[in-house]
């Protein structure tokens, strides 16, 4: 398992912000590459569909 942020950590720029529990997912390491194949990042439900369509 691996832990996926829904919001990039680049994305808040020099701002500290801490990272809360519910902005992180856990995923499988397979799901976790696939997710960042591109930008901006599919977001974790939209894998999710993508995978059910297939």
């Amino acid at each position: 398992m691996e832990c996926h942020h829904d919001v990039p950590l680049s994305y808040y720029g020099d701002q500290i912000k801490g990272t809360r529990f519910s902005d992180l997912k856990l995923i499988c390491s397979n799901c976790h590459k696939i997710l960042h194949r591109r930008r901006p990042w599919m977001k974790v439900n939209e894998l999710r569909e993508l995978l059910r369509k297939s």
